[in-house]
């Protein structure tokens, strides 16, 4: 699986940035969106991990459990 940015082994996502979304300036919550969107993943077999930066890993599911 090509992870891109989404997984990777050795960083901590940093989600900070809220941009906003709406006409009247509400704010999205980009780290639970980071969450959600890691667990999309779970279901997907996988034997090998290649994310954008550093090494090929493997199981990914116990990297987004840890998360």
């Amino acid at each position: 699986m090509f992870s891109g940015d989404h997984l990777l082994p050795d960083v901590t996502p940093l989600c900070l940035l809220e941009f906003s979304d709406t006409v009247d300036g509400e704010r999205v919550h980009t780290l639970p969106q980071y969450y959600r969107s890691a667990d999309k993943v779970l279901p997907y077999e996988a034997r090998c991990i290649d994310p954008i930066h550093g090494d090929v890993f493997q199981d990914h599911r116990e990297l987004v459990k840890g998360l």
